[in-house]
Formats: C-alpha cells, structure tokens, sequence
C-alpha cells in the first residue's frame, strides 16, 4: 500500500495539480486525511500479519478487534480518497470487501442488534471466546426467527482479499492520476512559453532602469515599459485558457 500512496503523493503534490486540489480547502484535507490513514490501517494490518499474539484471552479480543477495525477503515479511506479526487468509485464495486464490512459490523461494529438485510431478521452475535486463535474465531449468530448459524471467520484470507482489491483500486486512481497528466501534456505539447519572452526583454528593463536612476526623459522608458506590459499580457493570455482547461480534470 505504501508504494501507491507515495506514487499518489507525488502526483497531488505536482504544483499544478495541487493548485487546483486547493481551490476546495474540503477535499484537500479530505484527500491527506484518506492517505494518512490508508497506511497508518496498513501498519495496524501488518502488525496482526506478523502473528504478536499474547496468551490471554482478552489480549487475542483486543488484536481481533483492531484488525477488523483496521480493515473497515482502510475501506473508507480508499473510497474517500477516490472522491476527494473525483474519481467515482464504491464499494458496491467489490463484493468480497463488502463481505469483509458484513463480518465486522456482525462481530464488532454492531454484533448486539444487528438490524436485518436481505429480508433477515435482526441477528445477535458474538465471538466464541474458545475458538479465538491467529488463524481466525468462530462467529455465532441468533436470529429473531428461531434460526442460528455459526461461521468460521478467516483473518488471513480476509487480509488477502482486502489486499488485492484495495490494491486495485488504488492503481486504478494512479492510472487515472496517469492519464490526466498524459493529456494534459499532449493537450500543450505545441505550446512553448518561453517562445512569449522576446531576445529584447533584458534589454527593456535594462532602459526602464536607466530611465529611473538617469535624467533621461520619461518617454525613454515609458516605451520600454510598454514593451515589457505588452509581453506579460500576452504571458496571461495563454496562461488563462490552460487554467480553465485543467479545471476541467
């Protein structure tokens, strides 16, 4: 995750496109909140990876609840960042993180009341305590019409499956990032801002001055001045239309 977020970074912190990002302060603070956390729930991630598990039972509960956390929020991050860059994205777009948000609200976000879906009705859950190991726990689930199931919950595979779809959507927004940078470049690949500047400019200042710090007639440099307006105005009038052009991304 740590590789996408850099490549994301560099791209949003290109002076052009961060000038644009900026104009809506919101979206700005909303797109570095969405990559702090993606690697800081990443960090939470891997930590569970590398198997720190303690003995007590309340040590495994804390570990479980974390990582399950950790995932949820990973998820919102990325989707987030996607609209802060408006990039349309959901989650509805990936079924097995969908899954991985379901056994979370089940088990820790909401496991006490759990309102109905698909027709069910409210579900109340809870972890088996006996069952808690690296590999994953076993979910228990009563429903308000008799019916009760149990479900053997996998954290590696969740972890894996969150990786990979994580990953693709963040290459996605690279590619996106990518493309617009590509087109923009194609866009004003004829456009040569330094064909604006005339050989003479230093010459123009050079009279300017000299009409400043010398008993030459005002004249003498109003001309030079002129010249020298005459340039940045045609500066901004190529600027402008590019301007409006990115805002377009």
């Amino acid at each position: 995750m740590y590789e996408y977020i850099k490549v994301i970074r560099d791209y949003i912190n290109n002076p052009r496109k961060q000038h644009f990002l900026l104009k809506n302060r919101a979206l700005w603070f909303q797109l570095c909140s969405c990559m702090d956390v993606i690697e800081d729930s990443e960090l939470a991630i891997t930590a569970y990876s590398e198997g720190n598990f303690r003995e007590s039972d309340g040590d495994k509960l804390l570990v479980i609840y974390g990582l399950l956390q950790a995932l949820f929020l990973q998820q919102d991050a990325v989707i987030n960042l996607c609209e802060s860059l408006k990039i349309h994205e959901t989650i509805d777009n990936y079924p097995k993180l969908k899954v991985i948000r379901e056994i979370r609200n089940d088990s820790i976000g909401h496991p006490t009341k759990r309102n109905g879906r698909k027709g069910l009705p409210n579900s109340y859950n809870f972890i088996s305590r006996s069952s808690l190991a690296y590999r994953g726990f076993e979910l228990y689930s009563n429903y308000g019409n008799g019916q009760s199931e149990n479900k053997n919950i996998a954290i590696p595979k969740l972890i894996a499956e969150q990786r990979k779809y994580i990953s693709e959507i963040l290459n996605s927004v690279i590619n996106t990032l990518n493309e617009e940078n590509i087109n923009h470049k194609k866009e004003f690949r004829m456009e040569k801002l330094v064909s604006i500047f005339p050989p003479t400019l230093d010459y123009h200042f050079e009279k300017v001055f000299e009409t400043i710090i010398t008993s030459k007639a005002a004249s003498f440099g109003e001309v030079n001045l002129l010249q020298i307006d005459k340039t940045l105005n045609a500066f901004r009038e190529v600027l402008e239309p590019q301007a409006k052009t990115i805002e377009r991304f």
